[in-house]
C-alpha cells in the first residue's frame, strides 16, 4: 500500500498550504487551484503535488527582482523631463 496515491482533503490540502480552509476553496473556484469533486458540491480531494503547484505560481516577485532579470522599473521618462520629489517636472 506504500505506492497507493495519498488525497488530501480540504483540511489537510490547507494545513499543507498553510492557509485556511476559505482561501482553498477560493483557490478552487477561480481556476486557480486544481481539485477532484467528489459527492456533494463542497466534497474536494487534492494531490500534494497539486497544492504545492499552486503554491509556487503564487510566489511573489522579490524587490529588484527585475534589475536581475534586466529589466526596468518603471517608464523611461522623456528626454526634457526632470524630478523632484517624486514628481515629474517637464
Amino acid at each position: 500500500m506504500s505506492d497507493a496515491i495519498r488525497w488530501l482533503k480540504v483540511g489537510e490540502a490547507a494545513e499543507r498550504a498553510r492557509c485556511g480552509p476559505k482561501t482553498i476553496y477560493r483557490a478552487v473556484q477561480r481556476g486557480q487551484l486544481r481539485a477532484a469533486r467528489i459527492g456533494g458540491r463542497r466534497e474536494l480531494r487534492f494531490l500534494a503535488s497539486w497544492i504545492d503547484c499552486w503554491l509556487v505560481g503564487q510566489e511573489t516577485e522579490q524587490p529588484g527582482s527585475d534589475l536581475r532579470a534586466g529589466g526596468q522599473i518603471g517608464a523611461p521618462l522623456d528626454a526634457g523631463a526632470t524630478t523632484r520629489g517624486g514628481a515629474v517636472w517637464r
